[in-house]
């Protein structure tokens, strides 16, 4: 039988995380230090709850499993599909607390140290302050970090990564707005020319998944 741990990740402006959960006490057959990741070559099926999403959000979503698998350079990829029940991450858009962006939820089988499934929750919310760009900005970036999430990644304590923790006052709109300087044009959010991800970002995945 499977035993799968659940693992909690946010992007939030909170301080406080919010604490691990109970894992199924059985034996762990892998090292205490290896850090859960999809197996090598894995053809990640993402599905996107487009009849909650906020308008436009499924293509930036669609954007930030473009560039997780750039980077990944074919490690794993992330593939959309409309079959919900067969999806390996199920990206779904709820309504929360305004300090809070996104939370994924990786699925980790304790036996093998596989991350075997996920689900990321993007606060739709979001999308309902700032201009049409800073809509699209926050919603392109959350998906991103929690994406990140669901790849394996933690948080990091680089203000430049797109895994960055927000823990101080102001951490959310300084980011948003230090993405924002860098586009010429809506069309521009989650491009080559802005893809959200530090070279940090980048080692930190291909470091996980092997060189």
């Amino acid at each position: 039988m499977t035993v799968a741990l659940l693992i909690l990740a946010s992007f939030s402006t909170a301080v406080a995380q919010p604490p691990p959960l109970e894992s199924p006490r059985v034996p762990s057959l892998t090292p205490a230090h290896y850090r859960p990741r999809w197996p090598e070559g894995s053809a990640i099926s993402v599905w996107i709850d487009a009849g909650h999403a906020p308008p436009g959000a499924v293509v930036l979503v669609e954007r930030a499993m473009k560039i997780w698998t750039g980077a990944a350079g074919r490690r794993f990829r992330l593939d959309r599909t409309s079959a919900r029940g067969a999806a390996a991450i199920r990206v779904h858009f709820v309504r929360t607390g305004e300090h809070v962006y996104g939370e994924a939820q990786p699925h980790v089988d304790e036996r093998t140290g596989a991350i075997v499934g996920a689900d990321v929750h993007i606060n739709g919310a979001i999308a309902g302050g700032g201009d049409r760009l800073d809509q699209q900005i926050v919603l392109y970036l959350t998906a991103l970090h929690e994406l990140g999430h669901s790849l394996g990644l933690p948080h990091t304590d680089d203000f430049r990564t797109i895994m960055y923790s927000f823990r101080r006052p102001g951490d959310g709109e300084r980011y948003f707005e230090a993405y924002r300087r860098r586009l010429g044009s809506a069309d521009d959010v989650g491009s080559a020319k802005a893809t959200g991800l530090a070279p940090a970002d980048v080692e930190a995945l291909r470091a996980l998944y092997g060189r």
